[in-house]
């Protein structure tokens, strides 16, 4: 058994060198994690709210808001120890 194409295989392999990300690839990355991070946390905001007041307490979307941010923040903290 002929063990050419491996060793061709590994020498392509070893011959590839990866290229860095250009910064516009970079920066829309980063521009869509941000966005990701602010659309997650606004709906987090509305669900609190949503469901506050499907109870009776009656929240604003801002209150919802200050909750999740809230909830972030102490996540954050639990993750980081």
């Amino acid at each position: 058994m002929s063990t050419d194409f491996m060793k061709n295989l590994i020498d392509d392999l070893n011959e590839e060198t990866e290229e860095k990300p250009t910064k516009a690839y970079v920066a829309g990355f980063a521009g869509g994690m941000i966005l990701v991070a602010l659309g997650t946390f606004a709906l987090e905001g509305l669900l609190i709210a949503a469901v506050a007041t499907s109870l009776g307490w009656g929240l604003s979307f801002m209150q919802g808001l200050g909750i999740a941010a809230l909830f972030e923040l102490v996540m954050l903290r639990l993750k980081n120890g």
